[in-house]
């Protein structure tokens, strides 16, 4: 039976495809508006396809699908504040024309659920908790309605590969709003919105220049905390670490205590990821591959800085959610790194050096003590972070 699901879902799939000329065409004769009538069409295959278990008689997918070009378009016009240039009757195969939207399943017409207050609020706040990346794109094609072949353009992607993230986001938001994400994503929104204004100052000493004490706001009850340094981090939205870890954060009250368990979780978690190439998203639990790339979302500081192209991402594409570390952040995390920390609290990070090790292209990281002649240093091979020796220096 569960082959036979696949087989007939696999066919409907390929048909989907087969009609973008038609929707293409569809959705031009609606709007009046060639230009768009691409993106619209993009629109509504994207839908369709997310939407195909919503299908209730396959032998009037056509209409179906005319009923979502019909919803898309409408959506378009609404948006834009322009009407349809045509009544919005279609026609079968046997030329009778008919309303699109009898077609449709009634739960689908996201119109008539956009309409009410309660839900447009609980989307603003959803579009908060996305990463910046996905937001800012969502925002630009569906709020700003930037064509989805100049917004490609605009940041470097191909269109198709900007669809397929967008959809994403939209996959994300249904995450959000619906599923099991829902009561810790609202919990995640409050605490931020309680503590934006919220920053104290803690005991801890920046481990970037040394030079400032952290900024701190924490959340035992959602596990969840961030720092951030009053002069590395310059800009008012980038922080040092912002980490939600219910399971390993959850009643832990005091920063330093957090920070050791989120730098333990992250030994762990990128540790094994880097060995086998792969993790399981803390979301959504797809498998995830690692990258060696710097996250569009990375903050200023890193962007500037020589951590440039040393961060371990492991984004993940299907629910959009933001996971990535810094590599000097890695070798903190390790128990040795953890226990020079503890010896010399007040600490600084060096310039990441491109060395050679064992005969292969090396990464040395450095932290030295501000107070006393000592450093902590980690070689890591150049192409795959694996690690090839730690060692202290103590003077």
């Amino acid at each position: 039976m569960d082959k036979q699901i696949l087989q007939v879902t696999s066919a409907l799939e390929g048909e989907l495809l087969s009609e973008r000329a038609r929707i293409v065409q569809l959705c031009a004769s609606i709007t009046g508006n060639v230009d768009i009538a691409e993106d619209l069409a993009q629109e509504v295959l994207l839908e369709a396809w997310s939407h195909l278990h919503m299908l209730r008689d396959v032998d009037k997918q056509k209409q179906w699908m005319n009923g979502i070009t019909r919803n898309v378009c409408l959506r378009w016009a609404r948006r834009t504040g322009r009407e349809p240039v045509q009544p919005l009757l279609l026609q079968d195969e046997d030329g009778d024309e008919y309303n699109a939207a009898d077609f449709l399943a009634d739960d689908y017409d996201i119109e008539v659920a956009l309409e009410h207050k309660e839900l447009i609020e609980l989307l603003d706040r959803a579009l908060a908790l996305l990463p910046v990346e996905t937001r800012t794109v969502m925002i630009q094609r569906y709020i700003e309605e930037t064509p989805l072949a100049e917004l490609a353009a605009r940041i470097g992607a191909r269109p198709n590969a900007l669809a397929m993230r967008l959809q994403r986001g939209k996959l994300a938001l249904r995450n959000l709003l619906t599923g099991e994400l829902s009561h810790e994503a609202q919990a995640w929104l409050e605490f931020v919105r309680k503590t934006a204004s919220e920053w104290e100052e803690t005991s801890l000493w920046c481990v970037l220049c040394g030079q400032q004490r952290l900024l701190g706001t924490i959340d035992a009850q959602a596990g969840f905390v961030r720092v951030k340094c009053p002069v590395c981090c310059s800009h008012p939205d980038d922080v040092i670490t912002s980490s939600y870890l219910p399971q390993t954060l959850r009643g832990i009250q005091s920063y330093k205590p957090a920070l050791r368990r989120v730098l333990r979780w992250v030994d762990t978690f990128y540790g094994s990821g880097l060995e086998r190439g792969y993790v399981a998203c803390t979301h959504c639990d797809k498998t995830v591959p690692v990258r060696y790339e710097l996250p569009i979302t990375a903050p200023t500081w890193l962007k500037g800085s020589s951590r440039l192209h040393h961060t371990i991402n492991t984004s993940c594409p299907f629910c959009g959610s933001d996971n990535w570390a810094a590599l000097d952040c890695y070798a903190l995390a390790a128990p040795e790194g953890l226990r020079f920390w503890q010896k010399h609290p007040r600490m600084r990070l060096l310039p990441i050096n491109e060395v050679e090790a064992q005969g292969r292209p090396a990464l040395l990281v450095t932290f030295e003590s501000v107070k006393e002649r000592a450093s902590f240093s980690t070689l890591f091979e150049r192409e795959t972070y694996r690690k090839l020796d730690t060692f202290t220096e103590e003077n």
